[in-house]
C-alpha cells in the first residue's frame, strides 16, 4: 500500500536535468525491480515530465510546460550500479551537449523518489508508454541565432503567436504582421534558462498578406511595402542589462544593417532567416556598442 504525499510547486524549468535523490514519501509493496530501466513520469499542474531508460543503456526525457505550451527533449547514455544512477547528456532539442550526472535513487516496484540539491522530493511513477514532445499538440519551434559569435537557442519560453496582427494565425498572416518572441541561453548550455535568460524580438510587417521575401531592417519607418525589427537582451534578469536594437543608433554615424527572409508561410508553417547589427539603445553616446547576430532562423509547425 502506499501512502501519498503532496508535490510542492517547482518551476517546470527546474525538473527537466532529471533525477536527484532519495527519500520516498511513501511505502510500496512489491518486488523491487533490479534497475531503473523503463518509463516513468511525473505529473504536476503546470508540467509534466517523463523519462524512459532503456535496457540498450539509452534514454530520453521530455519536459511539458502546460502554462506556454512549449516542449523540451533531451538523451543519452545512462548506467545503474545498484544505488545511483548516472546520466550522460548527450543532445538537447536536436542539438549536441556534454554533461555527466549522478543521482542516487530510491527505487521501488512502481515507482523512484528523488531529491533536487535544496529543493523537495519528488516521486516518478511507471507508465506504459513514452510521451513525445509531437504528442501534445503544440507547436514546434526552432528559433536560433549566433550573437558575436556564440550560437543561442531561444526556444526555452517562447510566444510564436505574440499579439499583434489579430487573434488567430490566420489573421496575423492576412493583417501582415506577426511577432516572434523567445527566451533562452548559449546553445551549448545543458539546461533550460530559469530565472534569467537572454531574449530574442523579431518584429515583421508587410502591407497585405504575409507572403516569402525580404523584410528589411535598413529604414522600417519609411513606409517600405516590408519592413522588420530586432531587439537581443542578453539578461532578463539584469537591470543594466544593454538592449541592443536594430534601428537604436543615428544612422548617419551607424547605418542601419539587417533583414528576415521568410522562406515559407502557410496556415500550417512558418519558417525564416534573419541577420542583423544591434545598437544598444539604452547608450547615450553618439556611437553605440552593438553586436553582430548572424546565422539567425526560425520555423514554426502548427499542428493540424
Amino acid at each position: 500500500m502506499r501512502h501519498a504525499c503532496a508535490h510542492p510547486s517547482i518551476h517546470p524549468r527546474v525538473v527537466l536535468l532529471l533525477l536527484a535523490t532519495l527519500p520516498g514519501c511513501g511505502e510500496e509493496t512489491g518486488p523491487i525491480p533490479s534497475g531503473p530501466d523503463g518509463i516513468w513520469q511525473l505529473r504536476a499542474p503546470t508540467y509534466e515530465t517523463t523519462i524512459e531508460l532503456r535496457l540498450d543503456g539509452s534514454f530520453t526525457s521530455t519536459e511539458a510546460d502546460v502554462i506556454s505550451e512549449t516542449c523540451s527533449s533531451e538523451s543519452g547514455l545512462w548506467e545503474w550500479d545498484g544505488a545511483t544512477l548516472a546520466l550522460m547528456y548527450l543532445s538537447r532539442n536536436g542539438s549536441p551537449i556534454s554533461e555527466d550526472r549522478e543521482f542516487p535513487v530510491d527505487l521501488s516496484a512502481n515507482s523512484f523518489t528523488l531529491n533536487h540539491v535544496g529543493g523537495s522530493p519528488e516521486t516518478f511513477t511507471r507508465v506504459a508508454e513514452m510521451v513525445d514532445c509531437g504528442d501534445y499538440g503544440w507547436p514546434y519551434i526552432l528559433f536560433r541565432a549566433t550573437v558575436d559569435g556564440v550560437p543561442y537557442a531561444f526556444e526555452d519560453y517562447i510566444d510564436p503567436l505574440a499579439p499583434i496582427g489579430g487573434p488567430t494565425l490566420a489573421e496575423r498572416l492576412a493583417n501582415g504582421a506577426l511577432t516572434l518572441r523567445g527566451f533562452g541561453g548559449a546553445a551549448t548550455a545543458t539546461s533550460l534558462c530559469v530565472s534569467d535568460c537572454a531574449e530574442l524580438n523579431l518584429d515583421m510587417l508587410r502591407q497585405g498578406a504575409f507572403a516569402p521575401g525580404e523584410y528589411s531592417m535598413a529604414d522600417p519607418f519609411g513606409g517600405a511595402p516590408t519592413s522588420a525589427f530586432a531587439r537581443f537582451i542578453p539578461s532578463t534578469a539584469d537591470p543594466s542589462s544593454p538592449w541592443y536594437e536594430s534601428n537604436a543608433s543615428n544612422p548617419d554615424a551607424q547605418a542601419w544593417q539587417g533583414q528576415v527572409e521568410i522562406t515559407t508561410v502557410s496556415a500550417a508553417e512558418i519558417a525564416g532567416t534573419f541577420e542583423f547589427v544591434g545598437y544598444d539603445a539604452l547608450d547615450l553616446g553618439e556611437i553605440k556598442p552593438s553586436i553582430t547576430v548572424t546565422d539567425g532562423s526560425f520555423r514554426i509547425v502548427f499542428p493540424d
